[in-house]
């Protein structure tokens, strides 16, 4: 179908907000890197010539020395004199794909130390989040007298305490945003805790877990180095639980992504048969999409314990019967999340209301798939969202939010009407007495009222550049991804070209609004382009558009080719 090319294209669905431009004498201080890389850098704030050049390093950029961390040092003293007296080691986990790869890691580095350890990995509908008094007492009847609790405990005091009393030490090795008071163990490691000098905050609980490895195995005369065996774990959890893609993380995935292409690890090499994945074709957006979403299944909707096993299992056999299990569960958390979603809009077009906090509560959600819901969400309404499973005597919920909102901080507001409570800016969970979740909601949304503006949730696209694409040829796609891997706190550039004529329109897809399809021009070049879901705005489209994209590599019937994938247009300014 052809476009007359005539009439007035619709408004943009998006405000368009272009970042800051570097200075001209900073985009070309660098000799060998393209000034097009040094603005993107730019725009994710990372302007500093040291911070620019370590960026460009990648993999060979540095790592920070785990013992600047604060904690660790008494970590490692503790895990010591449990090797020398012969004590049995527990790694308390979390029910996701970074509890999961950090709880498999530390349990293979702790073996490796010749140290006795056992694994436990909390039920979501049995233990819930975080530290559990009946699971420690259940591991300290097993013969446990320390507990490594990684992904958890920051806000643990009272089940920290309560293990105190029964004889189990506990040490605290977590990411998640960390109170003004910490918990009485023996250490917390945590580079968010107050006093901690170690640089770099945002690293994910598989990185912390990665860290402690490191130091154990240095003290143990055995190589900080040894503890890279593990990176392809450190991959998958870092991705997986959306830290900022900067900084070490950025590192540390860059050094693990080696690791699965192809797996070395025999359950992630049967996830990825099992998912359909290439060899070879594991990048960070592979693990966000496909690999995580497998791993995090089981701890959703069942037991996580299945995860772990996957990540640890040597035999064939098991992990390709443990393979098919995380993606039939998987198939049912699609399920689940869509009837769920679908009663989450029903109810939010019922209220006739659009606050600035989305607050959802049902008896139907399941748990584990709250936070998928909310953000999906976030995604479609550009405000926080809140979203909880009521039971009879308690609701458990998780957060989701935008820039400018700390669910974190908002729930730790409400601390004390809280049953547990934690996480990050951008994610978060809490569990609350149903009797006490309209109040919950009250200062929830008083403290959205406050803190959220009108343009806060004004649905907009932050572009990185404006491009003029007839400076430029299909090598402009391999300039871009050298600031691989993109993710959280690292997108997918954005960019703006104005003024390009539409030289083919057509729409492509069956299913409608369909996906529009388009030939651009600008001077001299010609580029292909498709706007996914935008075959609607194929009327009234006009001879000359601005256009907001990202650049991907398209794939077909063996051939390759650079393409704009379109994110919002316009007819062009004049």
């Amino acid at each position: 179908m052809q476009s007359s090319l005539d009439g007035a294209l619709s408004g943009p669905r998006f405000r368009w907000v272009v970042r800051e431009q570097a200075p001209l004498d900073h985009l070309h201080a660098f000799d060998g890197i393209p000034p097009l890389l040094v603005q993107l850098l730019w725009s994710r704030g990372i302007q500093e010539p040291d911070d620019v050049l370590t960026f460009t390093r990648g993999a060979d950029g540095p790592l920070h020395p785990p013992f600047l961390m604060r904690g660790m040092p008494e970590a490692v003293d503790r895990l010591l004199q449990a090797r020398e007296s012969g004590e049995v080691v527990a790694v308390y986990g979390d029910y996701d794909v970074d509890g999961v790869t950090s709880l498999a890691m530390l349990s293979l580095c702790l073996h490796e130390a010749g140290i006795a350890v056992r694994r436990f990995v909390p039920r979501r509908d049995v233990e819930g989040y975080g530290l559990n008094a009946d699971a420690l007492r259940h591991l300290r009847d097993e013969g446990a007298s320390l507990v490594v609790a990684v992904d958890c405990g920051i806000s643990g005091h009272r089940e920290i305490e309560f293990a105190r009393t029964i004889g189990l030490d506990v040490i605290v090795a977590d990411h998640h945003h960390a109170p003004p008071a910490l918990p009485n163990a023996v250490a917390v490691i945590n580079p968010k805790q107050p006093g901690c000098p170690y640089p770099f905050k945002d690293l994910s609980a598989v990185g912390i877990a990665y860290k402690l490895c490191q130091a154990l195995l240095e003290r143990l005369g055995l190589g900080a180095e040894t503890a890279d065996q593990w990176l392809d774990l450190v991959a998958l959890g870092t991705v997986a639980d959306v830290v900022p893609l900067v900084g070490e993380n950025r590192v540390l995935v860059l050094r693990g992504l080696p690791r699965l292409n192809p797996p070395r690890r025999v359950g992630v090499r049967a996830l990825a048969r099992q998912a359909g994945l290439a060899e070879g074709k594991i990048d960070a957006r592979a693990i966000a999409f496909i690999l995580a979403p497998r791993l995090n299944a089981a701890g959703r909707l069942a037991d996580a314990e299945a995860s772990a096993r996957l990540l640890l299992t040597e035999s064939e056999h098991e992990a390709a019967s443990l393979a098919k299990l995380l993606e039939d569960t998987n198939q049912e958390r699609q399920r689940l999340t869509d009837a769920a979603l679908a009663r989450a809009r029903e109810a939010i077009r019922a209220s006739g209301e659009m606050p600035k906090l989305l607050l959802i509560a049902d008896p139907d959600y399941p748990s584990g798939i709250v936070g998928l819901v909310a953000a999906r969400l976030v995604e479609e309404f550009w405000r926080p969202a809140f979203v909880a499973e009521v039971g009879e005597e308690v609701t458990r919920g998780s957060a989701r939010s935008i820039d400018g909102f700390h669910a974190a901080e908002a729930l730790a507001r409400c601390s004390e009407i809280l049953t547990r409570h934690g996480g990050h800016a951008r994610a978060a969970g809490f569990t609350v007495a149903t009797r006490d979740l309209g109040e919950l909601w009250r200062r929830l949304l008083a403290i959205a009222t406050t803190e959220i503006s009108d343009a806060d949730v004004e649905p907009r696209l932050v572009i990185d550049a404006e491009l003029r694409l007839r400076k430029h040829d299909a090598s402009l796609y391999q300039t871009i991804h050298q600031l691989e891997p993109f993710g959280f706190g690292n997108p997918t550039p954005l960019f703006l070209s104005s003024g390009l004529t539409v030289v083919g329109a057509r729409i492509v897809g069956r299913e409608p609004p369909g996906h529009l399809k388009l030939t651009l021009r600008d001077g001299s070049t010609t580029w292909d382009a498709i706007g996914f879901n935008l075959g609607d705005r194929l009327a009234g489209l006009g001879k000359c558009l601005d256009v907001v994209y990202t650049v991907e590599r398209h794939e077909w019937n063996g051939q390759s080719s650079t393409r704009l994938r379109i994110k919002d247009l316009r007819s062009a300014v004049a």
